[in-house]
Order: structure tokens, then sequence, then C-alpha cells
């Protein structure tokens, strides 16, 4: 996958020393998860997408 759009993201989570990334998606970004969910796995990090609802910010995953 390409850096490409992902590049900004990538430098944060390096600058914040992630190495494990949990993804959520609101329905009409789920398309994005593999995506996003491989250009950050070709980057070093370890991602976990999950694939429960999400309705806005403030309806995180536990």
């Amino acid at each position: 996958m390409s850096l490409t759009g992902y590049s900004d993201l990538v430098a944060r989570l390096k600058d914040r020393g992630a190495r494990v990334v949990a993804l959520q998606f609101p329905a009409g970004l789920k398309r994005k998860a593999t995506e996003v969910a491989c250009t950050l796995k070709d980057e070093g990090f370890e991602v976990i997408v999950s694939g429960d609802p999400c309705y806005g910010a403030c309806d995180l995953a536990v």
C-alpha cells in the first residue's frame, strides 16, 4: 500500500512511540479499514481493527 494520504498519521504514531494501533471506523469509512490497516502494518505497527459499529467520536470500542 502507498503512504499517500497516511504519511502524517504514520509520523504522528511514530512520534508517540506507538507499536500497537487500534482502528475503529464509522459505517461510511469501513471500506477504508483494510487500506489503512495494511499501510500501518507495512510501517511496522501491530494493527487491531474493530468491526463494532461506531456512531461518532464519543462512541469508542472498549
